[in-house]
């Protein structure tokens, strides 16, 4: 992954780095996540889920009908997904924040982690319904994945952003990459 944003905060690959495979069958989108982190801290929930260690997804389902619209449609999805809280034990949970419409905790998405020695492994199953989506070989869809981290237990803030995209822009989805159904 490469860094987003806060930079001053982030102190090397052992503070925040990960690196993410992503499968799919007529269900579900997988996600297989692996974050370095030297200090897990989540204590958020809800709206506020990246204000604590998690990874969020970035999905276009109409990337041939908007390639060009360079701010977000009804058909971008911004998804949360908490490894745990307070700890890759403790309860997952995925959060859309976008579309708006359709805000809030989706318990459809199913989340498994764990973790050890300073980094943290989260599988989730996203189904495609949640997306508006019925998968196909050849199917492409814009696509960015990024780890948020907290290394602060007492507060709940965002301290730093990690992306598998340079440059991308949460609200430009021209600036994410393309995922290729196969």
């Amino acid at each position: 992954m490469l860094f987003r944003s806060g930079s001053s905060n982030w102190t090397g690959e052992a503070d925040l780095e990960g690196s993410f495979r992503v499968g799919w069958n007529n269900q579900y989108l997988f996600l297989a996540v692996k974050v370095k982190d030297d200090v897990y801290v989540q204590n958020a929930s809800g709206a506020d889920l990246y204000k604590g260690d998690m990874v969020e997804m970035l999905f276009d389902a109409n990337l041939q009908g908007d390639f060009y619209t360079r701010s977000l449609s009804p058909d971008d999805y911004q998804l949360g997904l908490s490894p745990g809280n307070p700890d890759t034990n403790g309860t997952k949970e995925a959060y859309l924040y976008y579309p708006s419409s359709l805000a809030g905790k989706k318990d459809s998405v199913i989340i498994a982690a764990v973790s050890q020695d300073g980094l943290y492994r989260m599988e989730a199953a996203i189904p495609w319904s949640l997306l508006n989506i019925t998968p196909a070989a050849g199917g492409k869809f814009g696509f960015a994945l990024r780890a948020s981290d907290n290394d602060n237990p007492s507060k709940n803030e965002q301290q730093s952003m990690v992306s598998v995209i340079p440059g991308n822009v949460l609200t430009d989805p021209t600036t994410w990459a393309e995922l290729w159904l196969k």
